[in-house]
């Protein structure tokens, strides 16, 4: 009934063909897990979430056709010196964290929280290093 994108629940024949039984079964166990989610008050989301640098961004889109979760990231209409141009946003909540957006960006706009892309840069130079001196 869960899948891999946190608080999404399914049930009943959308799952697959079930009879009755089986279906109020899973609507009962989606409910449960709904109402768990529910009395927390609060959504944890990962830390790890892709931030724009819209001083950078020129809107370009490449960002967002690389974008791994369809509408974690999109294109909008920002007022910028009078004139309304298009600037990459994010929805952390979507946000997979993957950093395929990063890697497309032709101005460097785009950082995932807790890492940069000069960190990436260093650690794919240290691999490289590595199997070259080996």
């Amino acid at each position: 009934m869960e899948l891999p994108v946190g608080g999404v629940l399914l049930a009943g024949t959308c799952q697959a063909p079930f009879d009755i039984g089986e279906s109020v079964s899973a609507a009962g166990a989606a409910a449960a897990k709904a109402a768990a989610l529910l009395a927390r008050g609060h959504v944890e989301l990962d830390p790890f979430v892709a931030e724009v640098d819209l001083s950078r961004c020129n809107g370009t889109g490449n960002c967002v056709a690389a974008c791994l979760n369809d509408g974690a990231l999109t294109l909008v209409d920002t007022n910028v010196e009078g004139q309304t141009v298009q600037r990459a946003q994010v929805t952390p909540a979507l946000c997979l964290g993957c950093g395929a957006c990063v890697a497309v960006c032709p101005e460097n706009a785009i950082n995932i929280n807790g890492m940069t892309l000069k960190q990436y840069e260093a650690m794919v130079d240290m691999i490289v290093a590595e199997t070259e001196a080996a």
